[in-house]
């Protein structure tokens, strides 16, 4: 037995492998390509505007403490002078309407907002609650409470019945 046979086999699938590789893109290649813009990078990623300048109002040149071998004493703080004003004594009000005026104008009220079309009030009640296209029986113990405290009498056989423009009036009130 030779034992130099599994080198050769190793070589001869190294020799198959070898001419494909040198086609391959090198690690570098790679990276330059994607770090190279093209359009859709510029449509997708554009670029951030620079930061804002910042202004400085003038160098802060802080010197550094000199220690020479001293405590110093601290300095005395100075407070800034303030005047004093004396608060404003204000007159009783004359009469009883002065005393009872508001102090504060009254903003006006807004608008009334438009009235809503029932049809479109109801479309978006059964969008925001869908139970309400529901049978009783499909209903959870929630539900069918809400329903029957307002249904008098038997409230399966009512609620069955009912079209979804009752369903939402019952539930809702008499606006839709």
């Amino acid at each position: 037995m030779d034992r130099t046979a599994p080198c050769r086999r190793r070589l001869a699938a190294l020799a198959v492998i070898l001419p494909g590789l040198a086609g391959c893109e090198t690690a570098r290649e790679i990276d330059a390509a994607m770090r190279r813009v093209d359009v859709l990078d510029r449509v997708f990623q554009p670029r951030r505007p620079p930061p804002p300048a910042v202004v400085v109002a003038g160098p802060a040149v802080v010197a550094p403490p000199v220690w020479d071998g001293q405590p110093k004493e601290p300095e005395p703080a100075t407070v800034p002078a303030v005047d004093v004003v004396a608060p404003v004594e204000e007159a009783p009000p004359a009469t009883v309407e002065e005393a009872t005026a508001p102090s504060v104008v009254a903003q006006p009220l807004p608008p009334p907002a438009a009235p809503v079309d029932p049809a479109l009030r109801r479309a978006a009640l059964i969008r925001q609650y869908p139970w309400l296209t529901r049978f009783w029986g499909e209903l959870t113990p929630d539900q069918r409470g809400r329903v029957a405290r307002r249904l008098p009498g038997d409230a399966a056989s009512a609620w069955d019945r009912m079209g979804l423009a009752e369903r939402v009036r019952l539930v809702f009130g008499e606006r839709s």
